[in-house]
């Protein structure tokens, strides 16, 4: 009996011991990766015929959802007011979200970013395209990334986005 029960306590052990599966990076009650009935649950508003919305992502084809903060609901974000929130799912699952927030309250989004995530894999100042330039950083862990952005100018919404890699991998144009 001695001899296979110290085998066996030795591999339960290293099992025991291995990482447990990567999880997509989160804040609040909202996860990129997460069931459409577990978000439901959360958010039944998305899933009204007023909000939901049926599109495609390259070949993909996608149902998401805007909210925006009706008048006397304030929707948050690690404390700070959100003007507007965007889900994106794929299949059964929640592959996107990003929240608008107004460009003020960026420093206070991105500190407590820094203390959830901490310090950024990427920082850039840029000029967008669209014309919202500011800085940009990124967190990135094996199954999601976070990108806030700072709008400075024309006075946009900053955004804070989640999204899965492996979405965001096959919805991607090919290198060429």
């Amino acid at each position: 009996m001695r001899r296979t029960a110290l085998p066996l306590l030795l591999l339960s052990s290293l099992l025991l011991a291995q990482d447990p599966k990567p999880q997509p990076l989160r804040i609040g009650t909202d996860a990129v990766g997460e069931s459409l009935p577990v978000f439901i649950d959360h958010d039944p508003d998305c899933f009204n015929q007023a909000h939901l919305q049926i599109g495609s992502v390259g070949n993909f084809s996608v149902a998401g959802c805007d909210i925006e903060t009706k008048k006397g609901q304030i929707l948050t974000l690690v404390g700070i007011p959100v003007t507007k929130r965007h889900a994106m799912m794929d299949r059964d699952r929640v592959v996107s979200l990003a929240y608008e927030f107004k460009h003020h309250d960026y420093p206070q989004m991105r500190a407590a970013f820094v203390k959830a995530f901490g310090q950024p894999n990427g920082v850039k100042k840029d000029t967008d395209e669209n014309g919202c330039g500011g800085e940009r950083v990124a967190w990135k862990n094996e199954v999601s990334v976070v990108n806030l952005q700072e709008c400075v100018e024309k006075g946009g919404p900053s955004i804070a986005a989640f999204a899965l890699l492996d979405f965001i991998n096959k919805t991607a144009p090919p290198a060429q």
